[in-house]
């Protein structure tokens, strides 16, 4: 790694500058934070954007757990947000975990969007802000101008905003895309704009060509956000998924899991991202859980892999619960092929556990955990700073 950062001492102990590096890009950001203190080169060091990149990539990868956390809303306190370290799951509950505050202040409701690198893309009273909780910063990003089109009427019906966020690679920026909906005597038109963080600016782009009844908002892998929609008013047909590439900006359409059930037999379909892959799962009414991974999204062979199927019997959501699970949500992947996942009664009330696959057949190893479960994400500890801006 090349830096721009002076020659680096620790203490009495004269080290390379590659073996510091090397060293400090394997510690939280929580520690390297403090390690700013120690000298002016320490501080040079930790606060280059290539030192940070060094850190990003230790961060993303998958064996170090170390630097991973959990984000857990609780129903127990829906204004406060609980961050466990992601290696100690499932001995850890929420009475250990640290307590976060997103403005750094109690608040309204959170809706978390997507979180990307560390970086947090939330709703929170009524505005979109940037928050990496490692570094405890936040921004308010300005909310753009919904530009109604002429054909549909000052009496048309704006949809609610479906929002995605994620990294473009080519241009190492984080962008940020909004669709609107409106809905009119003529045909259903969208807006789309994307916010750009080095230019801290918003600007319009082309229209979704594709009938947009989005389910929930986009999730990011692999430098596209993908979107799981209904195919139109028509709740016979299917669901299916669309790609916007951030780089290019083109739209298109992803392939169903040829095994994809009717709409009939679903309760919940979603999407995820486990492992850096792009991942459907699928609750059916009554009966058990479906997971498909697709391991190359971008690539010519767009096939799906079943990966997870889990009875709801299986699954014991409380301490003496006889009640059956409808929802489940996988958060994480593991290297060992565990999966983390949520698992909520009809009352929203859930809890986390573990998932393993044994080369013998299947074993369901649910723990408790957390209990009072809303809403789950995984993150890297990262020093990804949400003020960055043109280029900084």
């Amino acid at each position: 790694m090349e830096s721009n950062a002076p020659p680096c001492t620790a203490g009495s102990v004269n080290l390379p500058t590659e073996i510091i590096i090397e060293i400090l890009c394997r510690l939280p950001a929580k520690s390297l934070i403090r390690f700013r203190c120690v000298s002016k080169s320490w501080c040079s060091l930790i606060i280059d954007s290539n030192f940070i990149k060094k850190h990003l990539s230790q961060a993303r990868n998958p064996s170090n757990l170390n630097l991973k956390r959990a984000m857990v809303y609780s129903s127990s306190s829906i204004h406060t947000v609980w961050s466990f370290p992601l290696l100690s799951f499932p001995s850890h509950s929420i009475k250990d975990a640290l307590k976060l505050y997103p403005l750094g202040k109690r608040a309204g409701r959170i809706a978390f969007v997507e979180v990307c690198n560390g970086l947090f893309c939330i709703w929170m009273e009524g505005e979109l802000f940037l928050w990496n909780p490692s570094l405890r910063l936040h921004k308010r990003l300005q909310s753009p101008v919904i530009d109604t089109p002429h054909e549909i009427g000052a009496n048309s019906f704006v949809g609610v905003a479906v929002c995605a966020f994620g990294y473009d690679p080519h241009t190492d920026d984080y962008k940020l895309v909004r669709i609107i909906k409106f809905s009119g005597r003529g045909p259903v038109r969208t807006e789309t704009k994307i916010y750009s963080l080095k230019s801290d600016s918003w600007r319009k782009i082309q229209e979704c060509p594709y009938p947009f009844y989005a389910k929930s908002d986009g999730k990011f892998a692999n430098g596209s956000i993908y979107w799981l929609i209904d195919s139109g008013e028509d709740t016979s047909q299917a669901s299916k998924i669309i790609s916007f590439e951030l780089s290019t900006e083109t739209y298109g359409e992803l392939p169903l899991p040829d095994d994809h059930p009717s709409r009939p037999e679903i309760h919940e379909f979603g999407l995820a991202v486990l492992g850096g892959m792009l991942s459907l799962y699928c609750n059916y009414i009554t009966s058990h859980f479906v997971l498909w991974g697709m391991k190359d999204a971008n690539g010519p062979q767009k096939c799906w892999e079943k990966m997870v199927g889990i009875q709801y019997q299986d699954v014991p959501l409380q301490p003496h619960s006889s009640r059956a699970c409808y929802y489940i949500v996988p958060r994480y992947l593991f290297e060992n092929g565990e999966v983390l996942l949520e698992a909520k009664e009809d009352d929203l009330k859930g809890v986390l556990g573990l998932y393993t696959e044994k080369s013998l057949g299947v074993e369901t190893k649910i723990s408790s955990g957390i209990s009072y479960v809303r809403e789950v994400h995984v993150y890297e500890e990262t020093l990804v700073s949400p003020c960055l801006r043109n280029g900084a």
